[in-house]
């Protein structure tokens, strides 16, 4: 029997996004603005607020959502 060897993915770097609800009743319930890209300890500190999403920068370079919007 082989066993696999599961590697855990460490998220340093994530990217910032502003929402603003839109409160129109289409398909888009917030307007997504980029911020910046920051580490994760940075974002915790200065970007915690209920109007931000983070998207985490994975090792292949693709974006994954770690946090969403609080609304």
């Amino acid at each position: 029997m082989s066993t696999k060897k599961i590697s855990t993915i460490t998220i340093e770097q994530v990217v910032v996004v502003r929402c603003k609800p839109l409160l129109d009743g289409w398909e888009c319930e917030f307007e997504r603005t980029p911020v910046c890209l920051v580490s994760r300890k940075e974002a915790e500190k200065t970007y915690s607020g209920k109007q931000y999403e983070w998207y985490g920068v994975m090792p292949n370079g693709r974006l994954s959502l770690i946090r969403e919007t609080q609304f």
